[in-house]
Parts: structure tokens; C-alpha cells; sequence
């Protein structure tokens, strides 16, 4: 071996053996069984602001009940690279998180479970013994107080096959339309929920609410490959939002 080629060994040695590769060497990847017996929380989360810190609203929890967040912020960064909430757009996607408490909020295993929301990880949590609970419709300041948590709880029902919470989402005044009016007829009678599931397990809302007084719009994508658009429309009555139309 020639001197130069024994000198370019040797520094690519000591480049595995630097500090960040040793910190990432120490970076054990977790199992979702790990996570879930480890972490005081495992929700489903909208991104609702992306960034460092990036805030997450709960709208599902699969660990920890009564007692997990409603809304929470998690730091961006992750070893030397960013979870995928520092990109704005990111905004809208639905995390699945396993949360950790710390002395100012929550974190992450960097090496760990958490990440995107999909069917089969549901189905990885359904086979450790855990069952979802919506929260999608009850916000700070009580419930059904925000639009998009309402139309969050769309969602979460089809993912979940809980359309219970589904009934008291139209419109106490009747004005609703005939499309509202099925999905919460859904909460008392399942039969047919089958179009329902297609139409919105894959959606997602895909910005902030749009308020008009005591009328919103929140925008959303829905459909069974969930890439088609649409824009519901929601009435507040005594403080409280309701489905009227889309």
C-alpha cells in the first residue's frame, strides 16, 4: 500500500470515528412495541404550523386518554438533519407520535416510532391491545369551538370506525344539507358507511378555516385516493360549529 493511499485510509477512519458519527452510532433505533410501552402519550396529530418549533393539534389518541394534550409543540431538528414538520409543506399531514415529557413540553425518539400516519402503523398499535379515541371534536374553550376540529372529526371517523361523534356534528337548526345530514345519520345507523370510509379515510384539511361571522369554510382534499378538492361549510350556533354543506 503506497504512502497516499495508507494516508486517505486512514483519514476515512477517523471520519467514522468522529463525534457525530459516533452520536448517530448511539441513535438505537426503538420498535413500535418499545414505543408504545415507553411513551406517556401515543396520539395522531394535525401539523398546524410548521417550523422549529412546529405545533401539532391531538385529534386522535391511541395511549394516554384524558390526560394527552389537545394541542403541543415538538422541536424540528433530529441529529444532525429535521423531521419532516420543519417544512411548511408539510402543514396539514397527520403524524402518528409517540410523546415523551420533558421540563417545557414534549419530544420525540429521535431513532423511534414516530412519523406519518398510515393504516398499516394503525394496525401495528391495533395488535399491541390499543384502540383509538377521537378528540378531533373537542377544542380549547370547549366543544366543537373550532371549524377544523370539526371537520377533523370527519376523518378520524373513517379511520377509525367510531361514528358515533358523528351525530353531533349537524346543525341543531336543521339547515344542513342532505350530504351533512347522512354522514351524522351515520352515528345512529352504520348501515352504508362503507361510502362514507372511501370518501374521507385518506383526506385531509389543507388549510386554516376561513370565517364569515357565524359561517366558516375549511378547505379539504377527500375521495378514496384523497387528491380530490373540496371546501365545507360550517355554521356556529351558540358558540359551537356545525356542518352545514359541501
Amino acid at each position: 500500500m503506497t504512502k497516499m493511499r495508507r494516508s486517505m485510509v486512514l483519514l476515512a477512519l477517523l471520519a467514522l470515528c468522529s463525534p457525530a458519527s459516533l452520536a448517530e452510532a448511539r441513535c438505537a433505533p426503538a420498535s413500535l412495541p418499545q414505543e408504545v410501552r415507553e411513551a406517556s402519550f401515543v396520539v395522531e396529530a394535525v401539523l398546524e404550523r410548521a417550523g422549529d418549533p412546529a405545533q401539532f393539534r391531538t385529534v386522535q389518541v391511541w395511549k394516554g386518554g384524558a390526560q394527552a394534550p389537545d394541542r403541543f409543540t415538538l422541536g424540528a431538528r433530529r441529529g444532525r438533519g429535521t423531521w419532516p414538520w420543519h417544512n411548511a409543506s408539510a402543514q396539514g399531514d397527520r403524524y402518528l407520535l409517540f410523546l415523551r415529557p420533558m421540563a417545557n413540553g414534549f419530544v420525540v425518539r429521535r431513532c423511534g416510532a414516530s412519523g406519518s400516519a398510515t393504516d398499516a402503523r394503525r394496525g401495528e398499535l391495533r395488535s399491541q391491545g390499543l384502540q383509538p379515541q377521537g378528540r378531533a371534536a373537542a377544542g380549547a374553550g370547549g366543544h366543537q369551538s373550532d371549524p377544523v376540529a370539526v371537520v377533523e372529526a370527519l376523518f378520524t371517523a373513517a379511520r377509525s370506525g367510531d361514528f358515533a361523534p358523528l351525530t353531533e356534528l349537524c346543525d341543531p337548526a336543521g339547515e344542513g344539507d342532505g350530504d351533512t345530514r347522512q354522514i351524522c345519520a351515520l352515528g345512529r345507523d352504520s348501515r352504508g358507511a362503507s361510502r362514507f370510509v372511501e370518501a374521507f379515510r385518506n383526506g385531509r384539511v389543507t388549510g386554516p378555516a376561513r370565517p364569515r361571522g357565524d359561517r366558516a369554510s375549511v378547505p379539504i382534499l377527500f375521495g378514496a385516493a384523497g387528491d380530490r378538492p373540496e371546501t365545507i361549510e360550517l355554521v356556529r350556533r351558540s358558540g359551537r360549529w356545525y356542518l352545514l354543506s359541501f
